[in-house]
């Protein structure tokens, strides 16, 4: 619905409005340009209702690659504050050249399906995502996070077994 000379933006002023703060508040109609319907109000949420009306956070029991163009919205900022992922997770920074990294990848697909939707499991290629491995200050590898709710938690360096998982989930995860 916009034209070329009412200076609207490319989605058209009826369909999308973008909070010039930059902090990611945007806004949408229920259909988009290509009849999409997003009328369903746990879609897109502003975090103002009960924490007992949150929608289940859903991951159908998979690891997750975060990079630096996802991190924000997936995880946290890049400056290790504002936790935004909705349960616990493991962040798990690697190498495709890392044989440790490799060992580690089938222990935390199986703790990651283990869990389900109660703790999601994140993979970084350190050799693509340098804001991510520069803010966690990966040297060694793999180096693995554990992170509560709030994305406080610790960091491992080195190879882990899975009970050496399992024991760092329940003391520093902590997944309902």
């Amino acid at each position: 619905s916009s034209s070329d000379d009412d200076g609207a933006d490319y989605y058209g002023d009826d369909d999308y409005s973008y909070d010039d703060a930059d902090d990611g508040d945007y806004s949408y109609d229920d259909e988009d340009d290509y009849g999409e319907d997003y009328s369903d109000d746990d879609y897109y949420s502003d975090d103002s209702y009960a924490a007992d009306d949150e929608p289940e956070y859903e991951n159908n029991g998979r690891v997750i690659e975060l990079n630096d163009r996802n991190f924000t919205k997936l995880c946290m900022d890049f400056n290790g504050e504002n936790y935004v992922c909705p349960v616990p997770c493991i962040i798990d920074c690697g190498a495709t050249w890392c044989t440790y990294c490799q060992q580690m990848e089938p222990i935390l697909e199986r703790i990651q399906r283990k869990y389900g939707n109660k703790l999601q499991v994140f993979k970084v290629d350190v050799d693509e995502s340098p804001k991510i491995t520069e803010l966690f200050e990966a040297q060694s590898l793999p180096t693995i996070l554990f992170l509560d709710r709030t994305g406080d938690g610790c960091m491992s360096e080195g190879f882990l077994e899975e009970s050496d998982v399992e024991d760092a989930i329940s003391e520093y995860c902590k997944p309902s």
